[in-house]
C-alpha cells in the first residue's frame, strides 16, 4: 500500500510544510531534533489533529478528513503511559477514577483489559 503525504500545519514556533511518498514495502524513518515536527506529521497522518491544508493518500483513497477509527492507520507514542510515574493498571484506572467509579469495580475493569 502507497502512502502520500503533502501537509502543511501552521503552529506559534514553527511550521510544518512537507511532501513524501512511502512506496509499498519501504522502511522510513522520520529524523531530527525536538521539536521539529516528527510527532505532529504521524499524529496528521493518524488522524489525532489536522493539518491546515494537505492529503493523505493511503492505498490511492484520500483519509485526510475520515474519522480516526476509519482510517487504518495506528499510532504508537514512544512513552508507554499517559503518567510515566504511574504503573500500567493506575494508568489504565485513571481515566475511571475520574469518572468515580468505586475502587472495586476499576479493579475489575483493569483486570479484564489486561
Amino acid at each position: 500500500m502507497i502512502l502520500q503525504c503533502s501537509l502543511q500545519a501552521i503552529y506559534p514556533d514553527f511550521t510544518l510544510d512537507l511532501s513524501f511518498t512511502v512506496q509499498e514495502g519501504d522502511l522510513v524513518c522520520i529524523i531530527g531534533p525536538s521539536g521539529c515536527g516528527k510527532s505532529t506529521t504521524l499524529s496528521i497522518i493518524a488522524g489525532l489533529i489536522h493539518a491546515e491544508t494537505g492529503s493523505i493518500i493511503l492505498g490511492g483513497e484520500d483519509i485526510s478528513q475520515k474519522e480516526v477509527h476509519k482510517r487504518k492507520v495506528a499510532m504508537v507514542f514512544q512513552d508507554y503511559s499517559l503518567f510515566p510515574h504511574m504503573n500500567v493498571e493506575q494508568n489504565i484506572a485513571y481515566p475511571l477514577k475520574n469518572l468515580k467509579m468505586n475502587k472495586r469495580r476499576r479493579v475489575q475493569v483493569v483486570k479484564e483489559l489486561l
